[in-house]
Parts: structure tokens; C-alpha cells; sequence
């Protein structure tokens, strides 16, 4: 959705990896919220969003596709 409508959500540059081989997180992404972090900043991450502006997106999508079927 972020990449439909880029307007409706805050966006941060992040330092982040999907964690493999750890005990208790593994497939999660993992994130470096340090002032400095090691890691070099690699991904954007939404942090925010106008909630009822993407609902309704998501509702207008879905409803385009049900007319486009019958």
C-alpha cells in the first residue's frame, strides 16, 4: 500500500536485517534504533500512516476488483 499512495504514510530510513540464525527472533526483521547505529541505514520503514485514509484505499481497491469480476 505504501507503494500505491506514498502520501498516506511517514517513511524513516532505517538500519534493519531479517534475522536467521537467533534463538528467539528468527525470520523477524530486526531493527538498529541506536543514536549511531552499527549498521548502515538499508531500508525505508513506514512508521506512521493515516489509518482511515489507507482503509478506505484498501476498501476502494477491493470493491474495484469485485465490479471488474461480475
Amino acid at each position: 500500500m505504501a507503494l500505491l499512495c506514498p502520501d498516506l504514510f511517514t517513511m524513516k530510513s532505517m538500519a534493519g536485517d531479517v534475522e536467521t540464525q537467533g534463538e528467539l527472533t528468527t525470520g523477524e526483521t530486526i531493527f538498529d534504533r541506536r543514536r549511531a547505529p552499527g549498521w548502515r541505514h538499508n531500508m525505508e520503514v513506514a512508521v506512521d500512516m493515516q489509518k482511515d485514509a489507507v482503509i478506505e484505499a484498501i476498501l476502494r481497491g477491493l470493491n474495484r476488483d469485485v465490479d471488474h469480476s461480475s
